[in-house]
């Protein structure tokens, strides 16, 4: 039964990694794109 407990936090706890390591990817992918965007909207206030 320790076993267990023991092998169930283990598991949460590599759950919660890669939910964070998910959540600052996907938060990268949208500076990413808004840092992509900024060029041609930065080119549109002169046209």
């Amino acid at each position: 039964a320790a076993i267990s407990r023991i092998e169930d936090a283990d598991v949460a706890q590599e759950q919660l990694k890669l939910i964070r390591a998910q959540f600052l990817q996907q938060a990268s992918i949208v500076s990413l794109a808004q840092a992509n965007q900024a060029p041609s909207t930065f080119l549109s206030l002169f046209r």
